[in-house]
C-alpha cells in the first residue's frame, strides 16, 4: 500500500528554568497530524502508537548524548506490544529499544558536544520511508525538511514495499556503503540528494547535511498548515534532579 506523502516534521524549542541543583534534560513532543496512523520510535525514548492528532512527550535523559527518531508504517501489535511494521519495524517491539529495520527516514541528534553545539540531522543513508521536516524557528538554527515523494519516484533496483532502499542496502559493496571511509558520491545517492538536499544521502555527505545549534539556546515553535507527523524539540529542558 503506497504511502501518503505527508510530512515528518521536526521543531525546536527551549525552556530554560532556574533550580538549586539542575540537570539539563530533553524533551521531544511528537504529534502525529498526518491522516493515518503512525508508530513512532525514539531510541533512546520507546515507541507509541499515534492516531492523527495524538501526541507523545519522550523525556530524554540528562546524561544521553545522542539518538535517532523515526516513523513506523503499517504497524500491528497485540496487548503485550509485541508484533510487527511495515516499515521502520524495531526487533517486532512497539517500545524501541533497537534501530528501525531499513529503509526508514531517519532524524538524528547529538547533544551538547564541543564548542557549546548541539548537531542534527536528516538521514537518508538507511533509506526512506516518509518525509520528514525538522523546522527550528531561530536565526541561530536552520530548518531541514526531505519533503519529497521519494517512493513514488525511487528507482527500480531501490524499490521496496512501503519504502524505499538506500543503495548500501541493495548492493553492500563500499561504492556504496563506504566501508573504507573513502568514497564519492554516486549517481543514486545524487537521486536521494536531490530530491533532498538537506539530508545525508551517503556516509561521507557531511558538508552539506550536519547542522548545528548553539547549547540552552532558545528558539520558538514554528506553525504550518501541512499534514505531517510533527516532532516538537523542546531541547535543553533544565529540570530538578534531587540534589541540594
Amino acid at each position: 500500500m503506497a504511502i501518503p506523502s505527508n510530512i515528518l516534521t521536526f521543531f525546536i524549542f527551549l525552556f530554560p528554568t532556574i533550580f538549586f541543583c539542575i540537570s539539563q534534560a530533553t524533551t521531544f513532543e511528537i504529534t502525529n497530524q498526518c491522516s493515518y496512523t503512525v508508530w513512532a520510535a525514539a531510541v533512546p525514548g520507546g515507541g507509541k502508537h499515534l492516531e492523527p492528532d495524538e501526541t507523545w512527550l519522550v523525556n530524554i535523559a540528562s546524561d544521553t548524548n545522542s539518538g535517532r527518531i523515526w516513523g513506523r508504517t503499517n504497524c500491528t501489535f497485540n496487548a503485550t506490544g509485541k508484533g510487527r511494521c511495515e516499515t521502520g519495524d524495531c526487533n517486532n517491539q512497539l517500545e524501541c529499544k533497537d534501530n528501525g529495520a531499513l529503509p526508514v527516514t531517519l532524524a538524528e541528534f547529538a547533544l551538547n558536544q564541543y564548542d557549546n553545539l548541539d548537531f542534527y540531522d536528516l538521514s537518508l543513508v538507511d533509506g526512506f520511508n516518509i518525509p520528514m521536516e525538522f523546522s527550528p524557528n531561530s536565526s541561530s538554527c536552520r530548518g531541514i525538511k526531505c519533503a519529497a515523494d521519494i517512493n513514488a519516484e525511487c528507482p527500480v533496483e531501490l524499490r521496496t514495499k512501503g519504502g524505499c532502499n538506500h543503495p548500501c542496502n541493495v548492493f553492500k559493496n563500499d561504492l556504496y556503503c563506504c566501508t573504507s571511509g573513502n568514497c564519492t558520491a554516486t549517481y543514486l545517492s545524487d537521486f536521494f540528494k536531490t530530491k533532498c538536499p538537506d539530508a545525508y544521502s551517503y556516509a561521507m555527505d557531511d558538508q552539506t547535511s550536519t547542522f548545528t545549534c548553539p547549547t540552552g539556546s532558545k528558539a520558538a515553535l514554528s506553525s504550518t498548515s501541512s499534514p505531517m507527523l510533527l516532532f516538537s524539540w523542546m531541547h535543553r529542558l533544565d529540570v530538578f534532579d534531587g540534589c541540594i
